[in-house]
């Protein structure tokens, strides 16, 4: 076998070592129930705590923010 076989053998080593690697990864991962869905589940009931929860995360600028909450308090008046 000569330089080459060596070099492959040890190229074929370190993928199979990669993948296994990455395997047990992504099955700790499975089974810890630990993806994004769980994390960003809504907590929230009412559209006042979900409209603070999108601008604690920095989806809604202040503005934003400030407007759709005086909306939801103009909605909510008889």
């Amino acid at each position: 076998m000569g330089w080459w076989g060596y070099g492959t053998m040890a190229i074929v080593t370190a993928v199979f070592w990669a993948l296994v690697i990455i395997g047990m990864v992504a099955l700790v991962k499975y089974l810890s129930g630990d993806d994004q869905t769980q994390r960003d589940a809504p907590l929230a009931s009412s559209p006042a705590d979900v409209l603070a929860a999108r601008f604690a995360r920095g989806e809604l600028s202040e503005t934003e923010y400030r407007d759709r909450i005086a909306a939801l308090r103009e909605v909510g008046r008889p």
